[in-house]
């Protein structure tokens, strides 16, 4: 199956904080919305955070699972892509 990722909506913050830069939604093949991706800063440059969830534990959980990394590494490049068009626009 070939996965298509589009990054619906891209809100870069004019005031990050913390480490957050980024809010973004993804469209997968056209038929599926996922809301609530982040980039973030990081010492190594900006990363996605995946959406998650604090649990009982005060532990946080992502959201989704991936059963394949190449599936993660292309929504990731995906979104950072989108983050990076968007900000130099900004």
């Amino acid at each position: 199956m070939e996965w298509i990722f589009k990054a619906e909506k891209v809100v870069v913050l004019d005031e990050p904080t913390k480490s957050t830069l980024a809010f973004v939604d993804v469209v997968v093949n056209d038929g599926l919305l996922i809301k609530g991706f982040t980039v973030c800063s990081g010492k190594n440059g900006p990363f996605v955070g995946i959406p998650s969830e604090r649990g009982k534990d005060e532990k946080w959980y992502e959201q989704i699972e991936f059963f394949d990394k190449r599936v993660k590494k292309q929504l990731v490049d995906t979104v950072l892509a989108a983050y990076e068009l968007k900000a130099k626009k900004s």
